[in-house]
């Protein structure tokens, strides 16, 4: 991800700051023109970006994805948190429209 920005036109708010109030991780809308934005929590922080892109470059991600793989039960729950926690982002009615549509 390195080089990547936060687009702004996204961001719902902040969900961290740090000690000094600088943001450290933003919250994102869903849906960005009527299609899926797909990060919902941004690291802005640059000394976590840069320690996050260390544990990435070390195999961090694949590891977390066995260990999940590996634990169906754990994988569900957190595949079903962030659909809620998705949801719950939206307006009203993209909302429900989505409820009525998705799968169980």
């Amino acid at each position: 991800m390195k080089g990547r920005r936060s687009d702004r036109s996204v961001v719902l708010g902040t969900a961290v700051r740090c000690r000094h109030g600088a943001p450290v991780v933003v919250i994102c809308a869903p849906v960005k023109d009527g299609v899926p934005f797909p990060t919902t929590f941004w690291l802005t922080c640059p000394h976590l970006v840069h320690r996050c892109a260390v544990l990435e470059s070390q195999g961090a991600v694949p590891e977390l994805r066995s260990v999940l793989e590996e634990n169906e039960t754990a994988w569900r729950a957190y595949n079903a948190l962030h659909g809620k926690i998705r949801l719950a982002l939206l307006a009203p009615r993209p909302a429900a429209i989505l409820r009525t549509r998705r799968r169980s």
